[in-house]
Order: C-alpha cells, then sequence, then structure tokens
C-alpha cells in the first residue's frame, strides 16, 4: 500500500535563483567544503518530518555498507522503503532533496560524495569528511535529475579500496518548480529517531525588525536605599527671597490695656520668632528698627472693638498707601504692604492714623477665652534696583 510520508510542517516561499546542480555543506575532520553546479529553475522548498530511507546497518535502502571507490545510487522519489514501510517521502516533482547523512563507523578516514544520480566520472568534491571509527552526520542538498536519484561515493584516505562505512540517510525536505500549493493535511507522525551529535553552531541571522510594545510587567520590589550622598555646596539667593523676618506680637488683655489715641502707636511688646539676627530689632514696644537700606514686607493684623483705621508710619511719616481700616463690627484690620528705606535705622510703627474722630480700644478676647493676639511681621525681602 502506497502512502504519503512526511507531514508539511512548513512551506517557505525563498525562490531560489538557481539551487544548482548538487549543493552540498560539510563541516568535518577535513574542514568546509562546497559543491556547486549548473543552474535550474527556481524552486520552493517544503520541509517534512525527517523520514529514515537508507540504514545499511539494517540493510534498509542499501543492502550493504559503501565500499571506498564505488558509488551507489539511492532511490529519492516516488515510493522509497522507509522506517516506517514503504512511502513516498518526496514526490516526482521535486527538483532537489534536502537530508542528513551520516558516515557511521567508518573503517579507515575519507569522505562521501552525494551528487545526482545521472552524474558520471569521479567526484571531485566532497559532502562528509570524517576520520576513522568516527560516526559525523552532515546536511546535504543535491539536485534531482528526472529519474529522481542520487548517487553516494566513498573514498578512503589515499584512495585504499576494501575499506567500508555504513550510511544513513534522514529526508527532512525538498524544492519544487514554481510557486507552491496549499499546504496538504498533515500526515501521521513518525516514530521518532534517535537524536544525533549536535552540529556547530551557524552563524547568526540578521536582526528582525522590532516588534510591538508589550504591556507593562508588575512593578518589582523596592531595592534597598543607597548611602546618602555628600551635602552640594549651597547654591545663590533666589531673587526677592526672604532674606531676614521677625515677627513681633502683643496678647490682650495685658498688652494695650488701654486704648490706642488718635495719632498713638500700637503696641506689639511681645518678640516671636526671628532670622533677622539684630538687623530688624525693637527700641521700644511700638518702634522698630530697620538696619538695612531695602525693600521691607510689612504684615500686621490687629482686632480692634470700634470701626477705624491703621496705617504704617517710617520715621514719623504716615504712609498713605498704607492705611487699612474696617466700618463697623468688632474685627481685625489687617494689612500686607511693601515699604522701602532710604537710610540705616529706619524706624517703623503701626499708628491709629492723625485726624481720625475716636482712640481705638484692642479687643481683649475675640469670640473665646483665649487672649486676642496682634501680630507684626517684618520682612526683607531685598534691595530696590537702581532707577532708570
Amino acid at each position: 500500500m502506497m502512502f504519503a510520508r512526511g507531514s508539511k510542517s512548513g512551506l517557505v516561499r525563498s525562490r531560489w535563483a538557481a539551487i544548482g546542480a548538487a549543493v552540498a555543506v560539510s563541516v568535518g575532520a577535513g574542514g568546509l567544503f562546497v559543491a556547486s553546479a549548473a543552474d535550474s529553475e527556481p524552486a520552493s522548498f517544503v520541509a517534512v518530518t525527517p523520514v529514515r530511507i537508507v540504514d545499511t546497518r539494517e540493510a534498509l535502502g542499501l543492502p550493504d555498507a559503501l565500499v571506498s571507490t564505488l558509488g551507489v545510487t539511492v532511490q529519492i522519489t516516488g515510493l522509497v522503503a522507509t522506517t516506517d514501510g514503504n512511502a513516498i517521502v518526496v514526490p516526482s516533482s521535486a527538483t532537489a532533496v534536502v537530508a542528513n547523512v551520516t558516515a557511521v563507523q567508518p573503517t579507515a578516514a575519507g569522505f562521501l560524495s552525494v551528487r545526482p544520480g545521472d552524474a558520471t566520472g569521479d567526484p571531485a568534491t566532497s559532502s562528509l569528511n570524517f576520520l576513522g571509527a568516527q560516526t559525523t552526520p552532515n546536511s546535504v542538498t543535491v539536485q534531482l535529475p528526472a529519474a529522481g536519484d542520487v548517487e553516494v561515493y566513498y573514498r578512503a584516505a589515499g584512495g585504499a579500496t576494501g575499506d567500508t562505512v555504513d550510511l544513513v540517510i534522514d529526508v527532512v525536505g525538498y524544492y519544487i518548480e514554481g510557486s507552491s500549493g496549499p499546504a496538504g493535511p498533515e500526515g501521521p507522525a513518525g516514530s521518532t529517531g534517535a537524536e544525533g551529535p549536535e552540529g556547530p553552531e551557524g552563524p547568526e541571522g540578521p536582526e528582525g525588525p522590532e516588534g510591538p510594545e508589550g504591556p507593562d510587567g508588575p512593578e518589582g520590589p523596592v531595592g534597598l536605599s543607597g548611602d546618602q550622598g555628600p551635602t552640594g555646596d549651597q547654591g545663590p539667593a533666589g531673587e526677592n527671597g526672604v532674606l531676614l523676618a521677625a515677627q513681633f506680637y502683643a496678647l490682650m488683655p495685658a498688652d494695650n490695656a488701654a486704648t490706642v489715641a488718635v495719632g498713638a502707636d500700637v503696641e506689639f511688646p511681645q518678640n516671636g520668632p526671628t532670622t533677622a539676627a539684630g538687623a530688624i530689632t525693637r527700641t521700644s514696644p511700638s518702634v522698630f528698627n530697620l538696619n538695612q537700606v531695602g525693600v521691607y514686607r510689612v504684615t500686621f493684623q490687629v482686632p480692634v472693638s470700634e470701626a477705624g483705621q491703621l496705617v504704617i508710619t517710617l520715621d514719623g511719616s504716615e504712609l498713605a498707601y498704607t492705611v487699612a481700616g474696617r466700618f463697623t463690627g468688632t474685627t481685625h484690620i489687617s494689612h500686607t504692604v511693601l515699604v522701602e528705606t532710604m537710610f540705616a535705622n529706619s524706624l517703623l510703627t503701626v499708628r491709629n492714623p492723625d485726624g481720625n474722630p475716636a482712640a481705638l480700644t484692642i479687643t481683649a478676647l475675640s469670640g473665646g477665652t483665649s487672649p486676642s493676639a496682634a501680630t507684626l511681621l517684618i520682612e526683607f525681602i531685598g534691595v530696590a534696583p537702581a532707577a532708570g
């Protein structure tokens, strides 16, 4: 019974401009050999599950081992014997065969030449080189003549006669002319042969195109903290940053117990936090010395019981743009302004302005039982740019 043997594991549509009358590459004791031949029509490669068609140890395909200086013919296409019985492994339309050829335990070193079955004369090239008593495999590609056979020739070193070598041939694929048709159904799997020795590593192929970016993987564990590095040099001061600051305050009713008369100053007799280091200080409970020439940011808030106003004075003069007030009710009068000094050690106060109708009562308890606080924050922020 005849059946198709060897499933098509893939159809490679690599079109050969010429596959050659026989192309065989061997790596063995004798080095690298390439046998070339005439051009042929473009063809497509068909890979099959490896099928053993020759094993002289088992009288498969050939009855005996090869003898030095003698060639033997091996039928490739059509119905051939295999380890699983007769089968068609390579169709008659194939133009070339790809097979693993193994020399098993030769009695002497030598080479095998695998070429088309209609080749004449002694072969001038080798497909497989080996040493005596050595089992050596190699992959061979051979063009097929119309008869679909190949010749395998064994020659011992020095051309000695009488030496022998067992031969194993495993078909792994073939070439057919023209464009390949659709893949046929997968045939039954054959039994797995013995694993041969690992061949030499081939050259690295070209880098393929970059694939699409995959999804982000899970976040890994946090690594150990490294040693703290040395402290860097202090950078330059930023523009318009706060260079010096001082906080002053009053707590009622103990402070500002009396009303603040018209033309009198609010007292802030207690010292809060400071970075001014003597550059912003008090000279009395209500008067504050600004040591440096430049621009200061002044923020005050004072709880009062009447409608009224407060203004900042500099060296005794009221600064009209700093007036802040409220119409009615018991709330804080608060304001934030910039003040520029022209002389060192200028004096600043927060005043009930001249010309106002009444004195101001500083609220003792604003909405609770804790003392109300009046605060004054003075910040030196820099030197004003030169005019021009």
